[in-house]
């Protein structure tokens, strides 16, 4: 993991990054109309709960924090991986930005791959199917992330495989 490349990211600020964002906020909201006009589906169904809606999602969050870290913290321990860190360069007011982007940008993944897909899929077709297929193309959507490669691929479907069980 190089933070430094995170942090060099976050610094050298384009616009291409809350277009993304923005392009994000609208699928979820075009998956989310399709699901409830064309489907007749209740938003229970996508992953949303009513009762206890902000709590739930803090839970996840803090979930998905911890199995991250817990996954990072052996690489560490098997020198996969070193952090380094120079608070000096790190903007924080931005870096916030990107943390609150995160949370809608992790959000509007579940909803389209895991609320979406697998139910849909699995709706006409056998659940196996229905969970490969999220889980592919869940790993097709990093494709253009940096630093992907075919073992990066492999986890990401496994992960795929992991949260739609989760989801289940």
């Amino acid at each position: 993991v190089d933070v430094m490349a995170l942090v060099t990211a976050i610094n050298s600020w384009d616009y291409s990054v809350p277009l993304q964002l923005m392009a994000e906020v609208i699928m979820t909201i075009l998956i989310i109309l399709i699901a409830r006009i064309y489907q007749k589906r209740k938003a229970s169904t996508l992953g949303f709960v009513k009762k206890n809606a902000v709590s739930s999602y803090i839970i996840g969050m803090v979930a998905g924090f911890v199995i991250f870290s817990f996954a990072v913290l052996i690489c560490m321990i098997f020198g996969a991986v070193e952090i380094k860190v120079n608070p000096e360069s790190l903007n924080v007011g931005l870096f916030l930005c990107f943390f609150v982007g995160w949370l809608f940008q992790g959000m509007a993944e579940e909803v389209i791959c895991r609320g979406f897909m697998l139910t849909t899929i699995a709706r006409k077709n056998s659940l196996i199917a229905a969970i490969l297929g999220n889980s592919l193309f869940f790993a097709a959507i990093h494709l253009g992330n940096a630093g992907i490669s075919v073992l990066a691929l492999i986890n990401l479907t496994l992960f795929g495989i992991f949260a739609s069980l989760i989801f289940l």
